[in-house]
């Protein structure tokens, strides 16, 4: 990972969900680095979200120039959703637990991991134990309480390899223990991974992102650094 290097570049980015609608998401210029640490902070509707799964290429017509208008580049060239399988990977805000265990559904998007070819049992049990979630690797996932299935599903994401995080409210359906093992766990993968998440909590927001980004109506209202974070070490 090449830190501050240009990673996303949006350019005159506007998005409508509905042919001759108005725009939910509308973007004149942002470029996201390699390496950072981003939180997309704002109220519900504020297009945080909609941002996140742009960067993940999951908006429903995205390639229709009817609903989608703009360049996003990915590293210099233009984006589609080939690089975007490949490169990112996306934490809904209220997960899907897949069929069988907790330890299967690890196993699952550990075996999409791109860059090996297995992952131990023993390393996805230690993943487990990074989140308190041990004691239920052989319970059915779908057990899980709110807190427990955002917990599993953060070292889902982490487990499939992709080296851009995209978190969608990750700690919003978690209990106060959940957040803050989730907390401590992003905190630790800052000099690891490039990680951008949305939140309407400022103070996660100021605990974790070296760089904070406010959205209102759809549009960037302010783009900060946060100097009182601790920079991850390179």
């Amino acid at each position: 990972m090449k830190e501050g290097r240009p990673l996303f570049e949006l350019s005159e980015v506007k998005y409508a969900y509905a042919w001759g609608s108005s725009p939910v998401l509308t973007v004149d210029g942002l470029t996201l680095r390699e390496g950072e640490c981003v939180a997309f902070v704002g109220p519900n509707g504020s297009g945080k979200t909609t941002l996140l799964k742009l960067l993940n290429h999951l908006l429903e017509g995205q390639d229709d120039p009817k609903l989608f208008r703009g360049l996003v580049k990915f590293r210099g060239t233009p984006y589609n959703r080939m690089l975007a399988r490949r490169h990112t990977v996306y934490l809904h805000q209220h997960p899907y637990m897949l069929p069988g265990t907790v330890l299967q559904n690890l196993e699952v998007c550990a075996s999409s991991n791109l860059d090996i070819q297995a992952v131990s049992r023993e390393v996805l049990k230690e993943m487990l134990r990074s989140v308190a979630l041990a004691d239920k690797s052989d319970s059915l996932a779908k057990s899980l309480s709110g807190g427990e299935a955002q917990r599993l599903a953060l070292v889902r994401a982490i487990a499939s390899g992709r080296d851009i995080l995209l978190l969608d409210e990750p700690t919003a359906s978690a209990d106060s223990a959940s957040a803050a093992r989730i907390r401590d766990l992003l905190r630790s993968l800052r000099s690891q991974r490039t990680i951008f998440f949305s939140t309407h909590q400022r103070r996660l927001a100021e605990d974790l992102a070296e760089r904070i980004i406010e959205l209102r109506s759809g549009t960037i209202l302010h783009d900060r650094r946060n100097d009182s974070v601790h920079q991850p070490s390179s």
